[in-house]
């Protein structure tokens, strides 16, 4: 490590253990921090509450925080909370759609998220593999995020294992436009349109992005075939809302978006198509209201993966996901109702079903494909959840609450036949099966003074396993991973603890958590080619045999922190971090991982943010710290702690247009992002600096 490297990585260090240990932090809205006070939160018990009186660690970003931040990318964006963090260290500017999975707090780093995202109340997580498609919602079109974890995510049902990330847009009265570009051969533009009645709006939205990335192998690892990664995504949605007399209103939402990737070689490249539909409606009751929601989200994908040489000098066509169509809909009615001025009672029951399936050519020889796989299954999710939370005194709030959910695994199947002669050779139709699981919560929430918040709680939550972890085998170069159709579902049980004040200068909020994760789904490495490898078949040379299983028990403990302090006038100082200690404690199938590290989970993340606006001029700097990690259960690969800088300047040139210039990995910092079994190194997005002109006007 050089000293320039370890002078930023200690410096930061440093400076956020300083700023959480010596002060104490505030927020103004267009700061970089995550707090504004008293703001009125949804995620977290589904009704209107202020952030103060949560019973668990929640962030929330504003919209002047969303647009004023060093990101082009929602994903990247979140990436200044340390909680946060996909399955790999890549941004989605080049990342596969299928690396995209989330998880909050190191709660095990997969493809397949750990925490459920939602759009305006409405699921995001993609119904065959559970990743997100971060592409479809640009962050010029949100208002506002909140981030909840542990505690509290047992009101969603499936996804909500380690917490959930809500997304609300924008309804403007007005226009926006918004046009971006940059080096990279980067660009953007975004646009809202929106108009008010006196009984309904109608909003319209529409993003591209278009990127031409970078080489994502270490440049002295490059051959001939190596070409920069680059992405192309277009979005758009409408929304319509109506109200009528008497507190009823009712809205529909309809979008669609399509993504093109190129994944860093000629004969690897992936494209989605997608749509969805979804309604709200809600009408007020004597003391509460209730609300129905109903979506339905279609998609289809493709993607092609190539076998390459070690010196990557040639590469062939290894698997053709040529079509790959999934579809989920759901449908859900909930209450909120006061009784006796110190009770707010929660109800209500929700249903999905996802279904999606691969046809794929494998197996290249001579030119050709000699087999072919068609596998997949349905889903169906059922639930019901009741929660109370009473006011036992004006200082102390008790809440107790469970969830109850059934979830079923029908039609699966897996036929694979020979091209030459449509011959099946391998036909499996795994019988359905189906399963409960009970999700309680108890929390105490304590108002300890004017500004002085503390909360503890126990919960339990779970994760089914996708359709594409119980099916679907995939590739990554030479790496070959097999489905398992007997995975059981994940168990998380856990108990946290926290403090939280909120002054007019200061605010800061802290929380211990513990973790016991029963049957966590990681890939199993099998054995390494050249050769026949079962279940995995041929593996070529660097290469290797994985399958997915279920770890008996996983241990994550670990304590977060979040700091704001006004510094002088605008002038704030922010920061956040994240431990998250996270250990195999059993595995039956292999003994000799107890006591490895997660995967793809660093111990250590640290962010730390400066910012303050002055007469038409707004700035953002804002430093990242990841720790150390592992890319394997083994802990034999090791990926090296990492720092980028980031900044953005905002100037107003008039009431209504503004420019904007955004740097990220400022320092132009070379960083690891994956380490494949024959020595591949991969590496993160180089500097990037973007020129932004935005025109809102506002009704």
């Amino acid at each position: 490590m050089d000293r320039r490297r370890l002078a930023v990585e200690l410096g930061g260090f440093l400076f956020i253990l300083l700023l959480q240990v010596g002060w104490i932090d505030a927020q103004p809205a267009d700061s970089t921090s995550t707090y504004e006070l008293e703001d009125l939160v949804v995620t977290a018990t589904r009704a209107d509450l202020p952030r103060s009186e949560v019973p668990g660690q929640i962030t929330l970003l504003t919209a002047s925080q969303i647009h004023n931040a060093p990101s082009t990318t929602t994903d990247d964006l979140l990436r200044g909370i340390p909680a946060f963090s996909l399955f790999r260290r890549t941004s989605s500017d080049v990342g596969h759609p299928t690396t995209q999975g989330v998880n909050l707090r190191g709660i095990g780093g997969s493809g397949a998220s750990r925490s459920l995202v939602l759009l305006d109340g409405f699921p995001l997580n993609d119904p065959f593999g559970g990743w997100v498609y971060w592409s479809r919602i640009r962050p010029r079109s949100i208002r506002r995020i909140e981030v909840l974890r542990g505690g509290g995510a047992h009101l969603w049902g499936n996804y909500a294992l380690g917490g959930v990330i809500q997304l609300l847009t924008r309804e403007p009265d007005g226009i926006g436009l918004s046009i971006a570009g940059g080096n990279g051969e980067t660009w953007s533009i975004d646009g809202q349109l929106g108009k008010r009645f006196p009984r309904g709006s109608i909003n319209f939205e529409f993003g591209h992005y278009d990127t031409g990335g970078y080489p994502v192998v270490r440049r002295d690892q490059r051959g001939a075939i190596d070409i920069s990664a680059s992405s192309r995504s277009t979005s758009a949605a409408i929304r319509l809302t109506k109200t009528a007399s008497g507190g009823k209103a009712f809205n529909v939402r309809s979008g669609f978006f399509l993504e093109d990737r190129v994944n860093g070689t000629p004969l690897t490249d992936n494209r989605t198509v997608g749509g969805n539909v979804a309604a709200t409606f809600r009408a007020p009751l004597a003391r509460g209201q209730w609300t129905s929601r109903a979506f339905v989200q279609l998609q289809r994908f493709e993607s092609r993966f190539s076998s390459q040489a070690g010196d990557r000098s040639i590469e062939n066509p290894a698997l053709d996901q040529y079509r790959v169509p999934s579809w989920a809909t759901g449908i859900s009615i909930e209450a909120l109702q006061t009784f006796a001025n110190r009770h707010l009672f929660t109800f209500g029951v929700d249903g999905r079903v996802h279904s999606g399936e691969t046809n794929e050519r494998f197996r290249f020889l001579d030119g050709a494909f000699i087999r072919e796989r068609e596998a997949g299954g349905e889903q169906w999710l059922v639930g019901g959840y009741i929660q109370d939370a009473i006011d036992l005194n004006d200082r102390v709030r008790l809440t107790l609450g469970t969830r109850i959910d059934w979830w079923a695994s029908r039609s699966g199947r897996r036929h694979e036949r020979n091209l030459t002669d449509r011959s099946p050779f391998r036909t499996e139709e795994p019988a359905n099966r189906s399963t409960g699981t009970f999700s309680p919560k108890g929390a105490l929430h304590l108002r300890l003074a004017k500004d002085v918040r503390a909360w503890t709680s126990l919960y339990r939550t779970f994760r089914a396993p996708t359709i594409n972890e119980l099916y679907r085998p995939f590739r990554v170069r030479n790496d070959i991973t097999e489905a398992s159709a007997s995975l059981e579902i994940e168990r998380l049980i856990g108990w946290e603890t926290g403090l939280r004040y909120e002054g007019r200068e200061a605010s800061l909020q802290g929380s211990i958590f513990w973790n016991r994760v029963s049957d966590l789904i990681l890939n199993r490495r099998i054995g390494d080619g050249p050769g026949v490898v079962s279940p995995c078949g041929f593996v070529p040379g660097g290469g290797s045999c994985s399958q997915r299983h279920n770890i008996d028990r996983v241990n994550v403990r670990g304590i977060e922190l979040e700091a704001s302090l006004r510094l002088a006038g605008s002038l704030t100082m922010s920061g956040a971090y994240t431990f998250s200690h996270g250990r195999i404690a059993r595995a039956q199938f292999d003994p000799g991982l107890e006591g490895s590290r997660l995967p793809q989970v660093p111990d250590h993340r640290i962010s730390v943010g400066l910012g303050g606006r002055a007469d038409r001029l707004h700035g953002v700097l804002r430093l990242r710290w990841t720790g150390s990690q592992f890319e394997d259960q083994m802990n034999t690969r090791s990926l090296s702690s990492y720092a980028t800088l980031e900044g953005s300047i905002a100037f107003r040139l008039s009431p209504f247009i503004e420019a904007t210039l955004q740097a990220e990995n400022l320092l132009d910092r070379t960083y690891s992002v994956g380490l494949n079994a024959a020595g591949l190194e991969t590496i993160g997005k180089p500097r990037r600096v973007t020129l932004g002109i935005h025109f809102i006007k506002e009704n």
